[in-house]
Formats: structure tokens, C-alpha cells, sequence
């Protein structure tokens, strides 16, 4: 049966959180939590909205992650520039970027698994294909809300 890439991309992401929940199953995070705590590592400082915007979930998600991490003391709130309150953004707190150093260099592992065999010119290829597709996706999203 010929598979579409429609079927495949999604396996890709619940194996990669599959890997992490069980590289780090000590650690009480789940894959989502690594997420945001991985975003906050590699680009710095952002606030809920950025962090939603990102990787496209609604704010109720987003809250409750945050929540989470919160309450577990691995990212922290800090004041952005200026008085207004959605300049606050979330950082990591020592123990967080630690952990997220962690979550890091087992995402990588994970890459350069999932990319064995595979040629250099075929994962460009592949990136700038799926790129194109959700931008498409996204665009069709957008104009259906314009029309709605």
C-alpha cells in the first residue's frame, strides 16, 4: 500500500515523544513540557503568545504547560521591556536550562538516527518540500477564516 507523507510526518513526532518520554521518564516531563522548556534554551527568553505562535496550539494549552513548569520550578516569569504586561516572558530557571541542555543533545541523537542513509541534497529537498506544504496549508487556513 502506497503511504502518504500525510500519514508518515505525524509517526515521526509520536516516536520522537515516545524516545523522549522514555529517555526521560525519571525526570516526571513530558514530551510537550521538553518542547517548551527546548524553546525557551535554544532562542532565548519568550512570552506565552510567542511560544503559541511558534508551535501553533491554542492558549489553553500553552497555559497549561506553563503552569506545569511553573509549579515545578524549571521556568520562571521575567519582565520584558517596558511596563506593558505582555512584554513578561518566560525564562528557564538553572535547573531548567540544565534539563533542557539535556532534552538538546538527545534531540540531536534523535536527528542524526532518523536521518541515516539519507543524503544531504535529499533532506534539503525534503525540508524545503514540507516547508512549502505547510506554508500552503497555512495559507489555505488563513483565507478560510477571511471568508468565513
Amino acid at each position: 500500500m502506497n503511504k502518504s507523507i500525510f500519514k508518515s510526518l505525524p509517526l515521526v513526532k509520536r516516536h520522537l515523544q515516545s524516545y523522549l518520554n522514555e529517555e526521560f521518564k525519571d525526570l516526571n516531563l513530558k514530551s510537550s513540557e521538553m518542547l517548551f522548556m527546548n524553546i525557551l534554551y535554544n532562542e532565548g527568553d519568550r512570552s506565552q503568545i510567542e511560544i503559541t505562535r511558534d508551535i501553533e496550539c491554542d492558549k489553553a494549552h500553552t497555559h497549561r504547560i506553563v503552569f506545569k513548569l511553573l509549579n515545578k520550578k524549571l521556568i520562571k516569569y521575567v519582565k520584558g521591556n517596558g511596563e506593558n504586561t505582555r512584554n513578561i516572558k518566560l525564562t528557564l530557571t538553572d535547573e531548567g536550562r540544565k534539563f533542557a541542555s539535556q532534552f538538546d543533545t538527545a534531540i540531536s541523537s534523535w536527528h542524526k538516527i532518523i536521518v541515516q542513509g539519507i543524503s544531504k541534497e535529499d533532506l534539503n529537498t525534503t525540508k524545503r518540500v514540507v516547508e512549502k506544504i505547510v506554508e500552503n496549508a497555512a495559507n489555505f487556513k488563513n483565507l478560510e477564516k477571511k471568508n468565513v
